[in-house]
């Protein structure tokens, strides 16, 4: 008996693993389709050139560093000449060879700085770096995208430490990062318009500007770091009416909310309102020689001293 349930087992066994077989075994009139890989050419349309990328149909293209053309900045790529139909890297799908072709608009009166360095952040580009100018132009748009941002790179600012006399901050820029412009003893000029974007000047942003002569915060600013303005004793500051959290009187900039004079400006009388002193408020306050300190104010820094400290 056990011999016969044996066989039949072994039986069964080897049909199944024939059916097995057979149902793995490959069609012999089936082919694999082979991948399919499509070339995008980019044509510069008289900027520098640009390495074309092969692309696996169906799958979408890298956008790549854009060109550089004297007197212009690139507006995007587009699949004609004309640049009419801008191609969208995000979306688009590579399905046949094809030629992008590169969009150009020329610089206006006042043209980009030509060795500003750039490096994708956010929906944009972020400024992160200049070579020897020293009169700044940021364009609002770099490789067809918003720039939206002034960073630095491994922890320093921008431009800090730099011999820059001006800047030109178009209004795309929503981020100027910490130290951005720290130390630049030389600038004495901020350009900023009144419908800029700008939401943050981060920590120690201007810090050391002791040459600023004036500072513009558009209402949109939500957010100043600390120390943001430390000794920037030469400045008045100008805040755009409707921003909800500072203001300026007498050239101060005052934070809303707590009634705190951050960074004085040129005069020293601090408003009646007022109700803190911030530390290094008055720091290289070079016009200050009398100071007005009315009963409102219940805290002067985290001790007087601080609040002063290498005032002239």
């Amino acid at each position: 008996m056990k011999k016969l349930l044996t066989a039949l087992l072994s039986v069964c066994m080897c049909a199944f693993g024939a059916v097995g077989f057979a149902a793995c075994a490959p069609d012999e009139g089936a082919t694999l389709e082979p991948e399919v890989y499509y070339t995008v050419a980019f044509d510069p349309q008289g900027g520098s050139e640009v390495e074309s990328q092969s692309v696996r149909s169906g799958n979408v293209a890298i956008r790549p560093d854009p060109p550089q053309r004297e007197g212009y900045f690139l507006t995007g790529w587009y699949e004609d000449a004309a640049a009419t139909d801008e191609w969208k890297f995000e979306t688009d799908r590579v399905t046949s060879d094809i030629t992008l072709y590169a969009g150009w608009e020329r610089s206006g009166s006042a043209e980009a700085t030509a060795s500003l360095v750039y490096e994708r952040y956010g929906e944009g580009y972020a400024v992160t770096g200049v070579g020897a100018e020293t009169e700044i132009v940021i364009p609002a748009e770099y490789g067809g995208l918003p720039v939206v941002a002034i960073r630095g790179q491994y922890g320093t600012g921008a431009f800090a430490r730099s011999d820059i006399t001006s800047v030109t901050i178009p209004d795309s820029v929503t981020e100027i990062g910490n130290n951005s412009f720290y130390n630049c003893t030389f600038l004495t000029a901020v350009h900023i318009g009144e419908e800029s974007a700008l939401e943050t000047i981060g920590r120690n942003a201007f810090s050391g500007c002791s040459s600023l002569a004036e500072m513009y915060i558009p209402a949109g600013v939500t957010s100043v770091g600390d120390s943001a303005f430390n000794n920037c004793g030469a400045a008045n500051f100008t805040v755009a009416e409707g921003n909800a959290a500072y203001r300026s009187e007498n050239g101060h900039l005052i934070e809303q909310t707590t009634d705190t004079l951050l960074r004085a400006g040129q005069s020293g009388i601090v408003p009646e309102d007022v109700q803190i002193i911030a530390d290094r408020a008055f720091s290289r306050s070079v016009s200050v020689t009398e100071l007005y300190i009315p009963s409102s104010v219940t805290q002067i820094g985290k001790f007087p001293r601080s609040v002063f400290g290498r005032a002239s």
